[in-house]
């Protein structure tokens, strides 16, 4: 089962948007995410960044660092 880290803002590098750092609100590690595609792919162990809401990021490890706030 993922688990899910929260009430941070954390600095995400390399994101599928090519940006190098940005901030994210959530960030689950190690669940399950299965696409909306037609094939509806299933991707497991992969971490999923989420910011204002909207997935940013899926991938096996996600690089981040912590931001005091």
């Amino acid at each position: 089962m993922g688990q899910i880290c929260s009430r941070q803002r954390f600095e995400l590098k390399n994101n599928l948007f090519g940006e190098k750092e940005m901030a994210i609100d959530l960030l689950i590690k190690n669940g399950t995410v299965i696409t909306m595609g037609p094939k509806r792919q299933v991707i497991e162990h992969c971490d999923v960044a989420i910011d204002k809401g909207k997935i940013i990021d899926i991938k096996p490890k996600i690089t981040l660092k912590a931001e005091k706030m």
